[in-house]
């Protein structure tokens, strides 16, 4: 019998997004003379959008950031390839992921780790160029003259699209498993392991499928919402304070940047501090008839499971990725989209500098700071248990909480993030579109960094679109060969992975030529 754990864990795994930049076909920086209004209803107050045009070109309209384009891209293909093995490879393993209960021990294999670690790079990724993206957007659609309540109801109607998108792509895992229950099979809930679906009460499977993980998507679009319903305008005003905090080696900060740092570290901490009291002092313990560690039961416990706890909701579902967390790391973002309006090649040579500060802290906190930042792993003793549970130093050191991200996981992977935008931001990847003015890379080849500008500039479509082929065309296959247990070797999983790469290419490459073709206000530029 197949467990479903998997299915549930690759959902709140999602790594998008697990869309990193939603807004990426927007990420132009449009150039403005001085100031420009800022309409709010009947009311017009003057906000200025560009304080350094020095990089515009002479139709005043900058180039694209491709930095954050490769980054986006590269992200999407290690989440590819994470939901790839979670979905056809065999990764069954002991403990849980989350914030208490055993922890996972990946069979006590580090290249099993590694498989699954990679991909923690992708959340912080997706949720820090949001951010950005949602700056830009903004500045560029100022500078075309919107209202600022049109502005308001372009994010809202894109937090609805998240939402409905969430949902979309939890039917197609069931396809795989429905067929293996239609040829006699029988599968375990991925909660509960006593109830079993088979042909008897396969409509109680479709059900529940179909209500799915509440995931990264519903995370993205809550976030979303609150970032521009309540902090974008009064940050925008807050670009318009011409004054700079002068930090030595890191360079200049603007005070909407600044922000964004303040409500970073604000709401990790209150993040940290509740879901550290509710460990009572050892993350492995988990009575599961207290709250939180049981299900959520009325509104106020719901709330809380979308916002600061995660775990189960209702006995019917699961919530992921809570706000508090991640908002904070979307504010960090916003503040460095305003760096970036202020001066590009300054925030980026920043963002270099800050990634390797940022390691350095995690190091710090990692070995010195008990439970202060470290929710699992080193050094709260997760895999010093029994012989089941006891796993390698390196394994445990680098075993860092996601649901809800602990500060030393967003050390670490933003640090990360960072450097990659760093990175390519470098001379030797400044390309033109054209593929035939590309030079060529001393070890990134042209044709790959095209490749990742195509998945990096339309996420939310490579997202929706990835796990249906990996469902349908890879999974049904597989299921009629092996039965319901058709799940091949870890190894095994990587052709999978390059395939759908190879597919999807054409595919992306086409949808972002007529995305492009769309006029801004179109709906396309929603999806």
């Amino acid at each position: 019998m197949r467990n479903l754990d998997t299915w549930s864990r690759v959902q709140s795994a999602a790594c998008l997004p697990e869309t990193a930049d939603l807004f990426s076909e927007e990420e132009e920086v449009i150039v403005g003379d001085g100031y420009q209004a800022l309409r709010n209803g009947d009311h017009e107050q003057t906000v200025e959008v560009i304080g350094n045009t020095s990089s515009s070109t002479s139709s005043g309209k900058t180039k694209r950031f491709r930095s954050l384009d490769i980054m986006r891209g590269v992200i999407m293909v290690i989440m590819a390839w994470d939901h790839t093995k979670d979905i056809i490879a065999n990764t069954t393993q002991k403990g849980q992921e989350g914030w208490n209960g055993e922890g996972a021990t990946w069979r006590n294999n580090f290249f099993f780790f590694f498989s699954r670690a990679i991909s923690d790079i992708c959340a912080p990724g997706f949720y820090f160029t949001m951010g950005i993206s949602m700056v830009l957007f903004t500045n560029s659609r100022l500078n075309k003259l919107w209202s600022w309540n049109a502005i308001m109801r372009h994010f809202f109607l894109r937090s609805i699209i998240l939402l409905v998108v969430g949902r979309l792509v939890n039917p197609p895992f069931m396809v795989p498993n429905l067929v293996g229950i239609l040829l006699g099979g029988a599968v375990e809930d991925w909660r509960n392991p006593e109830k079993v679906y088979n042909l008897s009460n396969v409509d109680e499977y479709i059900k529940k499928m179909v209500i799915g993980v509440f995931e990264v998507m519903t995370g993205l679009a809550l976030v979303m919402l609150i970032a521009g319903v309540f902090f974008l305008f009064p940050m925008f005003r807050l670009y318009r304070e011409r004054r700079k905090v002068i930090v030595k080696f890191l360079g200049t900060f603007i005070p909407a940047e600044v922000t964004g740092w303040l409500f970073f570290v604000l709401l990790f901490t209150v993040s940290n501090i509740v879901i550290v009291h509710y460990q009572h002092g050892n993350p492995r313990t988990k009575d599961e008839n207290i709250w939180p560690n049981r299900p959520s039961e009325n509104l106020w416990e719901d709330f809380l499971r979308f916002f600061l706890i995660p775990g189960p909701v209702r006995n019917d579902t699961y919530a992921s990725y809570p706000v508090v967390p991640w908002l904070g790391v979307t504010l960090l973002g916003m503040g460095f989209g305003f760096s970036f309006l202020e001066n590009r090649e300054q925030t980026q040579i920043k963002l270099g500098k800050i990634a390797i500060m940022f390691l350095i802290l995690f190091f710090i906190i990692r070995t010195f700071g008990g439970s202060v930042g470290n929710l699992r792993g080193y050094p709260r003793h997760d895999g010093r248990g029994d012989d089941q549970f006891h796993v390698e130093w390196i394994i445990e050191y680098f075993y860092m909480s996601k649901y809800p991200p602990s500060i030393s996981y967003a050390l670490f992977w933003l640090s990360m993030n960072f450097g990659l935008i760093r990175l390519f931001s470098t001379k030797m990847f400044d390309m033109p579109d054209h593929v035939g003015d590309v030079r060529i890379l001393s070890f990134m080849p042209h044709k790959i960094s095209k490749i990742l500008l195509i998945y990096g500039r339309v996420p939310l479509f490579f997202y929706t679109l990835h796990f249906w082929i990996i469902c349908t065309c890879f999974g049904i296959p597989l299921v009629l060969v092996n039965g319901v247990d058709y799940r091949v070797p870890l190894p095994l999983a990587i052709p999978f992975w390059i395939v759908l790469i190879i597919v999807l290419y054409p595919i992306c490459l086409r949808y972002g030529k007529f995305k492009q073709s769309k006029p801004a206000d179109s709906w396309w530029h929603l999806i």
